[in-house]
């Protein structure tokens, strides 16, 4: 697919973890997507011309993307894991003290501290996080 967003859309979609711009929008777009800028456009190549600048994107499906069922349940846990995006990843995820012992022990494993934010995780580390707990 190409497709044309406004530019702060297309640029939380292709932002990489740890930045400003990524988010839930970010995993869920290039969990099941290969994704690369093909152009930029201005108000000037508009007529009208329009108040925002606009990015064109191109999608190609990955081939390890997760089935739709799975996925489903993926988007589930993700939405939890960015609930509250100044909490810690331990406290959005947990139904409790044992729950939460046990994600920070996953989280350990995968070589992150239990201190960890949704946000410093890459789309197939939250992934492997979903499977790790259960939650697919």
């Amino acid at each position: 697919m190409i497709l044309m967003f406004q530019k702060e859309v297309a640029k939380r979609i292709v932002a990489k973890e740890r930045s400003e711009d990524y988010g839930l929008l970010s995993v869920i777009a290039q969990l099941g997507w290969e994704i690369e800028t093909v152009c930029e456009a201005g108000p000037q190549d508009f007529y009208p011309p329009p108040r925002v600048a606009s990015r064109v994107l191109r999608f190609r499906r990955r081939s390890d993307a997760p089935e739709e069922k799975e996925f489903a349940a993926f988007l589930k846990f993700a939405k939890r894991a960015y609930a509250h995006r100044r909490k810690l990843l331990a406290s959005n995820l947990s139904m409790g003290s044992e729950s939460r012992l046990r994600l920070e022990s996953i989280l350990e494993s995968m070589g992150f501290s239990k201190t960890v934010r949704a946000e410093e995780l890459s789309p197939w580390q939250l992934l492997e996080l979903a499977q790790k707990n259960g939650s697919l």
